[in-house]
């Protein structure tokens, strides 16, 4: 599948769960999962990293995805989790940020390739 393709299908899959992002979050969201995917980050994620994943997508967007009820309270818990990809550098610890969509925040040696420590 072309990576065009690819992203246009998450851009669809994103505005169904979440309506209230813009065109152009949508976008940028898009194109952060279909990286993270080609990165293989995608075959060893667990509901608590997913759910993470999910927290950093809806920063980049601007707007709430839905998740199944009974996955709620964990999203809670997934604060303190270490990414295996790079976190956006519009969605920093504590909120977003005025950094260009796309651009990645970088990981220190000890983190490996963008991983978060609790507290960063």
């Amino acid at each position: 599948m072309q990576t065009r393709s690819a992203v246009e299908i998450a851009r669809s899959a994103l505005a169904k769960a979440s309506p209230g992002a813009s065109d152009a979050a949508l976008d940028e969201a898009a194109r952060l999962l279909v990286r993270w995917g080609l990165e293989g980050h995608g075959a060893s994620l667990d509901l608590p990293r997913a759910l993470l994943m999910v927290t950093d997508l809806e920063g980049v967007m601007g707007a709430a995805v839905e998740v199944a009820p009974e996955h709620a309270g964990l999203r809670r818990e997934v604060g303190g989790l270490r990414r295996p990809w790079r976190r956006p550098s519009s969605t920093p610890p504590g909120g977003r940020s005025s950094a260009p969509p796309g651009r990645f925040t970088s990981a220190t040696p000890d983190e490996g390739d963008g991983t978060d420590a609790p507290g960063e």
